[in-house]
């Protein structure tokens, strides 16, 4: 099957619009049964991959809203979909997704990266849940004591 030109022709609208068709799109190959799924996200993915990387990153990222928006069963059919894709595709092609997906991942809000985290587990798995503004404070250690000289291993305390 030959790259499917209309999907990455997204990449050219602005995110909200974009993320609205590629929601729709992703809607309708979710219905679809798992062999017609597979292989129309093969299509998808061969065009999406062949963007340059700024289109891409862009394009990823209305991409991945548009899977939270999708719900987590749809939106798991769909990371399912392109986990079995990437299955049997070039190393390379593996590393510049998970590379691309995490890069877009960590500009993305805690929220979003919590409902991305049930959705694709295993390519948001090292992003952090919140940056660490966000994040409530880390407890301070506790104070150690002053240990004392070792030549004074006879005095208690």
């Amino acid at each position: 099957m030959a790259p499917d030109e209309s999907w990455s022709a997204l990449s050219t609208l602005d995110a909200d619009t974009a993320r609205g068709q590629m929601t729709k799109r992703f809607h309708d190959v979710a219905q679809m049964p798992e062999n017609e799924r597979i292989a129309e996200l093969r299509s998808m993915i061969e065009a999406e991959y062949a963007l340059d990387e700024p289109r891409l990153m862009a394009f990823t990222g209305a991409r991945l809203r548009s899977l939270i928006d999708l719900g987590p069963d749809a939106g798991k059919a769909i990371s399912d979909g392109y986990n079995a894709v990437f299955e049997g595709v070039s190393g390379d092609m593996a590393m510049r997704r998970t590379s691309v997906v995490q890069t877009v991942a960590r500009g993305m809000t805690a929220d979003e990266v919590v409902a991305l985290q049930s959705i694709i587990p295993s390519l948001v798995s090292q992003i952090p849940t919140a940056r660490r503004s966000e994040a409530a404070p880390s407890p301070s250690p506790e104070p150690q004591r002053a240990s004392k000289p070792f030549w004074k291993f006879w005095q208690r305390g």
